[in-house]
């Protein structure tokens, strides 16, 4: 079934909107549970998955029909997922218990807890090597072999960063750190630190985007996303957003890059051809998590100037 459609959840609403990713509004709202946060996506099998902080378990949404089908107990306070659609594992950071729950996304059901030290913040899998990266309190990543489920290494990274990502070409592992504005890198295997790389204040979500090597990363506090070339670590570009932008996704079909703005209750978009900023559609209420699914071959269009429809605010 084609499918093209972005998810985000509001977490004071306790619901996810579901925007039509061609019109550019919302079409739907989903009740999840109380205080949804993080949103991931499974492409091939058009399903979502929603955490809910408050109740300690994940929503599951049938994309196709835009239902709740399933809900799923995990640990205490879920924060942050990662999905490897390959070995149909969905891996969930529970903050207060200090722990990862692990779901086969067949049975939809936890199959095996791995144990922290520290409260994880934030998750990240390379899918090419099956190897996961867990920032946690204290300043430390945990990395972890998925496929047995193993901690193999606990390394120090200087600080404690708000979200990581891990490039699956290079090992590369980015973590934003609000405390000095910037983005650190460190090597993805050793824990070595490479590089730092300054952008807006408060640094929060960050993503890479396939297509054109290109990092993106909101700026909380400036109402910015930085465009940072990963090939040379330089800056880009700095685009204006919403109001307190926070998680990034990036459909790579389209070449459109998407953030919550957790302020003024909108999605903004981003034309990743130009990297310019082309519009805002309206959510709920303060949205967190973002995810979509695009897996419709025959309607892929460009955006091409700024959209200016009434249910949009621009700027």
């Amino acid at each position: 079934m084609c499918v093209n459609k972005l998810y985000v959840s509001n977490f004071y609403d306790n619901s996810v909107s579901i925007i039509d990713a061609y019109q550019m509004k919302v079409i739907n709202e989903l009740i999840v549970g109380e205080w949804p946060e993080a949103v991931v996506s499974d492409q091939g099998k058009n399903m979502v998955y929603v955490t809910n902080r408050k109740n300690n378990n994940v929503t599951v949404i049938d994309a196709n029909v835009d239902k709740v089908i399933d809900t799923i107990s995990v640990g205490d306070s879920p924060q942050c997922m990662a999905i490897n659609p390959f070995t149909n594992r969905l891996y969930v950071a529970n903050y207060y218990s200090k722990n990862i729950s692990i779901i086969d996304l067949e049975k939809n059901e936890v199959i095996a807890t791995i144990p922290l030290i520290y409260n994880p913040y934030s998750i990240s899998i390379n899918k090419n090597t099956n190897l996961i990266y867990v920032a946690m309190g204290a300043g430390y990543v945990s990395l972890i072999n998925a496929t047995n489920a193993t901690v193999l290494k606990r390394r120090y990274i200087d600080d404690v960063p708000v979200n990581i990502v891990i490039d699956p070409d290079t090992s590369i592992l980015y973590a934003t750190k609000p405390t000095t504005n910037s983005i650190v890198m460190y090597n993805g295997l050793t824990g070595e630190k490479l590089g730092e790389i300054m952008v807006g204040s408060f640094p929060w979500g960050i993503a890479i985007n396939p297509i054109t090597d290109l990092i993106y990363v909101t700026n909380f506090n400036s109402n910015t996303v930085t465009i940072i070339n990963k090939f040379n670590s330089r800056v880009e570009k700095t685009v204006r957003v919403g109001n307190m932008p926070s998680e990034i996704y990036i459909c790579t079909k389209r070449n459109l890059i998407y953030c919550t703005n957790s302020f003024d209750d909108t999605v903004s978009i981003i034309d990743g051809f130009r990297n310019k900023f082309v519009g805002l559609i309206e959510v709920g209420n303060y949205p967190s998590g973002i995810a979509g699914i695009n897996n419709c071959m025959n309607k892929e269009k460009r955006i091409t100037k700024k959209v200016d429809v009434s249910h949009k605010k621009l700027t």
